[in-house]
């Protein structure tokens, strides 16, 4: 009766050592996705950066083309008057 104790005993400790490193490993996984989305998250502020960056050179380009027009607009205006 002792021995079939102890041997349910020894059962359920490798029951719970299997389920703690079980455990261990799905924290290890969680910790990895954390490191990989931590680098996805760089990665992500870095092309937002570079198209704000980008938006930015648009909006110089548009502001001259404006003037562009604007003037091609006057010049137009001062052949009609003539």
């Amino acid at each position: 009766m002792l021995k079939g104790l102890l041997n349910f005993i020894y059962v359920q400790y490798i029951i719970l050592i299997w389920e703690a490193s079980q455990q261990l490993a799905l924290i290890a996984d969680l910790h990895r996705l954390g490191e990989f989305l931590k680098s996805k998250e760089k990665e992500i502020e870095e092309k937002n950066r570079e198209i704000e960056e980008l938006y930015q050179h648009i909006k110089e380009k548009d502001q001259i083309i404006q003037e562009l027009y604007q003037n091609i607009n006057q010049k137009n205006e001062s052949i009609e008057y003539l």
